[in-house]
């Protein structure tokens, strides 16, 4: 069978309506979606090497065909009626495939995230780092964007989005919100982000931490009074940091953690779960830094925070297993 335009519209239409999450196109084998977590075929719809190439003809600029062309895999963020969707276009075993993302239009408010919510609680912060964690898929960019899209609209700032794609798009608000994206607005995050303290920003929206010279520009933005939020693809609070060090030579690791503790705000690390009721919740573990985390980070000894979070729910942290029992209560209703 061939995929058509009219079944490639079809698809990703009822997948945005539907409350899929991931689309995935292999030429020679059915569609693919994942709801909720969990993939099915479309057995009716299996594209072939050319229909798959007409739709990338369709969706992609020549610049992005060049790109691919050249040996690259392509992100680039496309639209489709109301719909938008996140795209990566890769080779395997040398042909053409496609994962789509779907993107709601609405950006949901943080009250409405349930646990991952919580973060929150470090929407009046003026400066430092506030860092948010979790593995591929468990919402990581949708907490960011709540958390964007609440400042944009309560508060009187400049917000700079660095993107790789850009994803959600944010409504006029109260602030200004400058999105750039790799690739079409800058070449790099790292000169980006040397830049972006020309720009007068208030806040500084880093997508993702993918390198040391990245790491050691949002320390320094955060430290020079520039609220800087950005995520992480680690499963906990301790993994987020050892991970944050591991990214610095070992005769460095002293000064970051130092700096680290100087400007960090807090770090969520959350997960989705599935909800008997139907979907998937939000989990989080939540760490504040107050002087005992500070201390505890100078001196690298994450395995101890654990122990902090267990006992200072007071200030608003939680371990994982607290945010469960919280989910738990709400199953139970």
């Amino acid at each position: 069978m061939s995929l058509s335009d009219h079944d490639f519209e079809r698809i990703m239409i009822c997948a945005a309506e539907a409350g899929i999450s991931d689309v995935h196109f292999h030429p020679g084998e059915p569609v693919f979606w994942r709801r909720y977590g969990d993939l099915s075929p479309l057995r009716e719809y299996v594209p072939c090497v050319e229909d798959l190439w007409r739709i990338f003809t369709r969706i992609t600029s020549d610049e992005q065909r060049e790109k691919y062309v050249d040996g690259d895999d392509v992100d680039f963020g496309w639209d489709l009626e109301q719909w938008r969707y996140r795209v990566n276009a890769y080779r395997q075993k040398g042909k053409l495939s496609f994962a789509f993302r779907t993107i709601n239009r609405i950006i949901p408010e943080l009250d409405g995230l349930g646990e991952a919510g919580k973060i929150k609680q470090f929407i009046d912060e003026e400066q430092g780092l506030l860092m948010i964690t979790g593995a591929t898929s468990m919402g990581k960019t949708t907490t960011m964007a709540a958390f964007i899209n609440e400042l944009n609209i309560h508060k009187d700032l400049h917000i700079v989005t660095l993107e790789d794609p850009i994803e959600y798009i944010y409504p006029r608000g109260r602030s200004i919100i400058s999105q750039r994206e790799l690739g079409q607005d800058f070449n790099s995050y790292e000169s980006a982000l040397k830049s972006v303290l020309r720009q007068d920003p208030d806040v500084i929206c880093v997508a993702e931490l993918r390198s040391r010279q990245v790491a050691e520009l949002a320390l320094s933005a955060a430290a020079t009074g520039h609220l800087v939020i950005t995520t992480m693809h680690t499963a906990t609070v301790s993994e987020a940091l050892a991970r944050f060090e591991s990214m610095f030579p070992a005769e460095q690791q002293a000064q970051m953690r130092g700096l680290m503790a100087s400007v960090l705000l807090g770090i969520s690390a959350q997960k989705l779960i599935h909800n008997p009721k139907g979907g998937r919740v939000s989990a989080a573990e939540i760490i504040v830094a107050n002087q005992p985390v500070k201390n505890l980070i100078r001196t690298g000894k994450y395995e101890q925070l654990l122990s902090v979070m267990q006992s200072s729910r007071k200030e608003g942290m939680q371990t994982m297993e607290m945010s469960l029992e919280n989910i738990g209560k709400y199953f139970n209703e």
